[in-house]
């Protein structure tokens, strides 16, 4: 009875260790943040966007060229792609 018992905690212990490992595990692989979509952002070296009408003159100047969102930077009017 001795010997059953051991092998029985045994093997109940390495099932435990196998599940818990296995459900730990990490499940994705991408290193991008954001669900794994890659974001180009182009930087404009001019403000005039952002000091005429702030964050929606940039954003307004991106989606006329085909972007889909700006944001305003230091001298800078940053599109997203």
């Amino acid at each position: 009875m001795t010997i059953t018992m051991k092998t029985l905690i045994t093997f109940v212990f390495t099932i435990f260790f196998i599940v818990s490992s296995v459900h730990c595990g990490t499940t994705a692989t991408a290193d991008t943040p954001g669900n794994g979509e890659i974001k180009q952002v182009i930087c404009y070296d001019f403000s005039r966007p952002c000091d005429t009408r702030g964050e929606l003159g940039c954003d307004d100047f991106c989606i006329d060229w085909g972007y889909l969102r700006g944001r305003c930077a230091p001298r800078k009017c940053c599109c997203e792609r």
